[in-house]
């Protein structure tokens, strides 16, 4: 969608009026497939975008750019304009997953392109027209886990579980031995002073 968008604004680009003053005598323009687009998506994007222009645009009978200049310059060139270019990224990353409750995962990933287009003068050679399409966008969608994620997600709570209760053990431990060394400290302390009182009687007794 985010492609289809960006093509979007290369036809409007097409159809500008500071565009056309320099479009105005290029009647049809020779489509070569982008370079890198290996199953020919974005070619059939850029096709769709001329359809809807003054430029229609024809297949190419030499589908080589060189030698369709080659003709051109001998005078045997098929068309008006020749529509080229390159797809120079085009990559998502690996989506991060993060579990959301009602037993749903939540996918954020990131989409990089980079696209090249250009329209030439098939006679002068000229650069008619030309635009780089950019793109970075963050995209995130949630969707119901699937019956093995949730199987994965219970699988890695049992997982964890274990170390977690030792490592509350370890807590609960410290406190009570914290509590129980009080509770000693405070016994010796009364102690301490029975004893002191018993022998403070004593002397004054044996006195």
């Amino acid at each position: 969608m985010l492609l289809k968008k960006s093509f979007g604004a290369a036809r409007e680009s097409l159809l500008s009026s500071e565009t056309e003053g320099k479009l105005g005598s290029v009647k049809n323009a020779i489509v070569i497939p982008l370079a890198g687009d290996i199953d020919g998506y974005m070619t059939g994007l850029a096709i769709e975008a001329l359809t809807e222009t003054p430029h229609q645009p024809k297949r190419p009978q030499i589908p080589s750019l060189s030698l369709l200049r080659t003709f051109a310059k001998a005078g045997a060139g098929p068309g008006d304009a020749v529509f080229y270019g390159a797809v120079r990224d085009l990559r998502r990353t690996e989506p991060k997953k993060e579990v959301r409750p009602g037993k749903r995962i939540r996918s954020t990933y990131d989409i990089h392109a980079d696209i090249q287009l250009f329209l030439e003068d098939l006679k002068s050679g000229s650069i008619l027209w030309s635009k780089t399409i950019t793109l970075k966008e963050s995209v995130s969608g949630e969707r119901p886990m699937t019956a093995d994620e949730v199987a994965e997600f219970r699988r890695a709570k049992i997982d964890a579980a274990p170390a977690a209760i030792k490592e509350d053990l370890i807590d609960n431990w410290k406190h009570y031995l914290a509590v129980a060394g009080g509770v000693i400290g405070v016994l010796v302390l009364i102690l301490a002073i029975i004893i002191g009182i018993k022998a403070f009687v004593s002397y004054h007794d044996v006195r």
